[in-house]
């Protein structure tokens, strides 16, 4: 508690760490800030402003599990939230997601932005749904993908719903599956997530993109074989 206390009044040598250091101080600082009550302390919360614009300079430089790691810690130990944010590590994320057989990887990834926000999320949900659509033909006994299709069909009321009402229930799905590491219990985790979050910078989302990708998914459910076609909306994500 002394050191972070101290680093708080020197935010400037953040800006000397390397990639590696950024994601593991963010471990730290959200691991800390969780066992110290509802809000982070404010020798902490100082760091996170320097932290993130340390952490987003070297996204490029990150590996895939560093990438979600620093999102997750971020996003579920340190309450932080905003759009720009949000969508630089969308745009990180899509060009490493690139193999649906990494199915675990996609799943943490949409629910970690579903708590940063609509447009982030929606990004990089539209980028797996065209991936979804490049390969329907091979979604057989080796790529089920069951935790992934569940998610998706769990967000889904009816074929007529309004695009941006089935996008929000996309977003809550995505939400609730997402996991947040705390010791008292994830339901508890949520709410005090929900209660805590402090959103920096919000965007709205256009609507006809909405409809956009709400048309894509309805494309890639026809084309997907006949018993993934609806799902299981009964089944329970687990992390």
């Amino acid at each position: 508690k002394l050191l972070l206390a101290e680093l708080g009044g020197a935010c400037e040598v953040l800006t000397e760490l390397e990639p590696g250091q950024c994601v593991r101080l963010c471990a730290v600082l959200a691991e800390h800030a969780r066992d110290s009550g509802p809000w982070p302390p404010a020798y902490v919360a100082r760091l996170v402003p320097p932290l993130v614009e340390r952490l987003l300079e070297q996204l490029d430089l990150l590996r895939t599990e560093e990438l979600l790691s620093g999102l997750e810690a971020l996003t579920f130990g340190l309450s932080y939230r905003d759009d720009y944010f949000g969508d630089r590590f969308a745009e990180a994320l899509k060009h490493r997601l690139h193999q649906l057989s990494e199915e675990a990887l996609i799943v943490r990834a949409l629910g970690a932005l579903a708590w940063q926000g609509l447009v982030p999320f929606a990004e990089l949900l539209g980028y797996v749904i065209k991936d979804l659509a490049q390969h329907t033909d091979g979604l057989g006994p080796g790529l089920q993908l069951e935790k992934l299709l569940s998610l998706l069909h769990g967000g889904e009321q009816n074929e007529e719903e309004e695009a941006m009402t089935w996008l929000n229930a996309m977003q809550a799905r995505c939400k609730a599956s997402a996991s947040v590491p705390v010791s008292h219990g994830s339901e508890k985790a949520l709410v005090d997530l929900q209660s805590r979050s402090v959103c920096y910078g919000s965007w709205a989302f256009d609507v006809k993109a909405c409809e956009e990708l709400r048309r894509d998914w309805l494309l890639v459910k026809s084309l997907l074989p006949v018993e993934q076609q609806k799902g299981d909306r009964n089944s329970r994500i687990t992390s």
